[in-house]
């Protein structure tokens, strides 16, 4: 089983065998369960430098408010999850985010 691990921050963290990229990232259960008993993980939490969302983001409009789903579509990278994304979202501000966000990644090759 997977679950979605947000990583807020302006950096790749690294813990055990988990590496989370900026935005939302997709990592087994059994994995996070292990990792997520270190302490810089419980800072990370605590400080919400990251999140966790049980199972995966798969429809972004599900996300509400509209500001936390343009806030998790402004950390990913994946032109495959922004173009998902983009043909579910209705929400106007969202699907400029996710339009946006789409140029950014396929400018930086991701």
């Amino acid at each position: 089983m997977e679950i979605t691990v947000i990583n807020n921050s302006k950096f790749i963290k690294h813990v055990g065998e988990v590496t989370l990229n900026i935005g939302a990232n997709e990592v087994e259960k059994k994995d996070w369960d292990k990792e997520s008993k270190h302490p810089i993980v419980k800072d990370w939490l605590k400080d919400k430098v990251v999140e966790v969302k049980e199972g995966l983001i798969e429809d972004i409009s599900e996300i509400t408010p509209a500001g936390k789903a343009i806030e998790i579509v402004q950390t990913t990278f994946s032109q495959e999850k922004l173009q998902k994304w983009s043909e579910q979202e209705e929400r106007k501000t969202v699907l400029e985010a996710i339009q946006k966000q789409l140029k950014e990644a396929i400018k930086s090759g991701e």
